[in-house]
């Protein structure tokens, strides 16, 4: 949390997790006294059904979206992508589609990584790594972590519109 917020001494950073956690608990406490006076019998179904598709199959989830809903898409930009998933995904048709592009280190800790996925039908093989020039431009204050920052050069197949 010091590397990221300077201004925050470690000592702050050691106290706030604990207030963190209190507060955390106070809503979570206030959340369930709403639903089981809201929905008293159905509530407990309603969030299990959500976290059976939010969490335990966001995977999944994810991947039909990007494969039903932007099928038709040139360019697909992601952030925050976990190791799994980008493991995931270059085992589906996707890879068939989209030349797929992931940081040359990717950070499996924070599992917060940028994607790149480019139509295979619109850009040729052609493809040119800048990530590490961008990041020299930066400050050497910036805060920019393995896996936040992802930039390809991309040639596009002759006489083929990008949408």
């Amino acid at each position: 949390l010091t590397h990221r917020y300077p201004a925050v001494t470690e000592d702050e950073e050691r106290l706030s997790i604990p207030l963190q956690t209190m507060v955390l608990a106070m809503f979570d406490a206030v959340l369930v006294h709403i639903m089981n006076e809201v929905s008293p019998d159905s509530w407990h179904t309603i969030k299990m059904s959500l976290c059976e598709a939010l969490y335990k199959k966001k995977v999944e989830r994810t991947l039909e979206i990007m494969k039903e809903t932007y099928a038709d898409a040139d360019v697909i930009f992601l952030q925050e992508a976990a190791a799994v998933f980008i493991e995931q995904m270059g085992a589906t048709d996707l890879s068939e589609r989209y030349h797929i592009f992931s940081p040359e280190k990717i950070d499996a800790k924070r599992d917060q990584n940028s994607l790149v996925l480019a139509s295979k039908a619109k850009f040729s093989g052609v493809f040119s790594e800048c990530t590490a020039s961008a990041i020299e431009l930066l400050p050497g204050d910036a805060p920019v972590s393995p896996g936040d920052l992802l930039l390809k050069w991309a040639r596009r197949v002759r006489n083929r519109p990008v949408t």
